[in-house]
Order: C-alpha cells, then structure tokens, then sequence
C-alpha cells in the first residue's frame, strides 16, 4: 500500500512540479595561453527537439558547433555538446550561441547568448635543459617576408594569384623534430598552418602561420603577372601581322 502511495506521490509532484527545460552555454576557461587548448560546451536538459549552434570570431578556427535533432519518443531528455578549441594568437574569440530548444509540450525557446575568451602571450624562455627545447629558431616562407606579431603567431598576405607557398622551419635544438613545413597549396582565402616543434624529450609546441589571399599581396618569386603577360602578347600581335605582310611582298618582288 506504500509503494502505491508513494509512487503516486511521486507522479503528482512531476506534474504540479515539472522540471524546466534548461540550456548550459560555457567555455572550460575564460583566459588561455597562444597555443593553449580549452572546450566549449552546450548542455540541455528536458528538452525533446534542439537547433543549437555555436560560431566563433577571433584567434581560433575551425571551432563551431552544430546540432540539430530531436529524441525518437517526442520527449524530454538531456543532451551535452562540446568542441575542443585551440588559440593561435593574441586577442579575444567569441563564441556566439543562437538557435533554439523545444520540450515535449511544445515550449520553444530561442537561444542567444556570447562567451569571450581572453587570449594572451606567452614569453619564451630559454630551457637549460635541452632535452626538453621547443624553440622555434627560424620561421620561412621562401620568396616571401613574413610578419611576427608575437612568439608564437606569424603572418603573410599574397596576391590572389599566388598558388603554393613552401614554408621552412628550423628549431633552435637540432635534435628536436618539426612538422607542419614543406610545400602546401593555398587553396581559400584564409589558411591557418600549424608548425609543431617536438623536443627530444616528447615535449611540444605548436607556432601558427596565418596566409591571406588579397589584392596588393606579395606575389612571390614564382607568380606570373598576367596583366603584363597579356599587354606583351597584344604588342607582339601587330609585330607579326607585319612581318607576314612584309614577306609577302618581298615574295611578290622576287616573281617580278
């Protein structure tokens, strides 16, 4: 008889008590060093259908979150998303949440909301143990000059036209291992590359290239201009019409 008592105590303080549906929008810190990883996370509960996304500005990429779903019974129930994130200069990102939730009893509610995440510099300090040395001595793009804005952040702007670049990278410790260099086709606007410098001990740092494609960008050794390319064809034309006609007539002279 108790069970029953309580079992339908229960199922009344549910409906005269019903849980609200709740949406958790939160990064794993709000400051973080260059090259420093943290999360980004969205938790719902009581919640039967979501359209949640998450879209960053600032010194991060490829740091977003898109979910859309809803549970295969109509009902409420709870879901956590996160995405891991990584800085690659100084500055502030912002993740932005927009979208919206849906419970089992058709309240909807729209989502918008922002984070900012403070980026700052790390001063590199020379390591008397050189087993554990992730310096990065020399950052290259051949045929290019590259801008530093901090220790680990470097960038370029090319012309459209510029198709690859090769980028060489030295670490201070010549026992320390590098990737992330060599020869890469620049194929979108903006490209952000990782050079990871690991130390022979296992240790590791990540340096960041940051290349934009704009006008009035260096155009490198190896890029064709073709403005001039096609002015020098359109000269050359009129040369050939009148060499041809002069050989004409230098042939009609000579049947005379």
């Amino acid at each position: 008889m108790k069970k029953i008592y309580y079992l339908a105590l229960t199922i009344l303080l549910i409906y005269a008590f019903p849980v609200d549906a709740t949406t958790i929008f939160e990064t794993s810190s709000s400051t973080v060093l260059i090259g420093e990883s943290f999360t980004v996370d969205v938790k719902i509960e009581e919640i039967a259908a979501w359209n949640i996304h998450v879209k960053s500005t600032g010194p991060v990429k490829d740091c977003t979150i898109d979910e859309v779903d809803v549970t295969e019974d109509a009902k409420n129930t709870s879901k956590a998303f996160s995405v891991s994130c990584k800085a690659y200069k100084q500055g502030t990102i912002t993740f932005k949440l927009t979208g919206d939730t849906t419970t089992e009893d058709g309240k909807t509610e729209t989502l918008s909301n922002s984070i900012d995440v403070e980026v700052l510099d790390e001063e590199i300090k020379e390591d008397n143990n050189l087993l554990d040395n992730t310096i990065l001595k020399e950052l290259e793009v051949k045929g290019f000059e590259i801008h530093k804005d901090n220790n680990y952040y470097y960038w370029l702007k090319v012309d459209p036209s510029v198709k690859k670049i090769i980028i060489v990278a030295t670490p201070k410790d010549s026992k320390a291992t590098v990737t992330g260099d060599g020869e890469f086709s620049l194929k979108r606007n903006n490209t952000i590359f990782e050079i990871v410098v690991t130390s022979e001990s296992g240790s590791s740092k990540t340096y960041y290239l940051e290349v934009n494609k704009e006008k009035g960008g260096q155009k490198g050794p190896n890029t064709v201009d073709y403005k001039y390319l096609i002015i020098g064809i359109i000269a050359f034309i009129p040369i050939v019409i009148i060499t041809i006609i002069i050989k004409k007539i230098a042939s009609k002279k000579r049947h005379l």
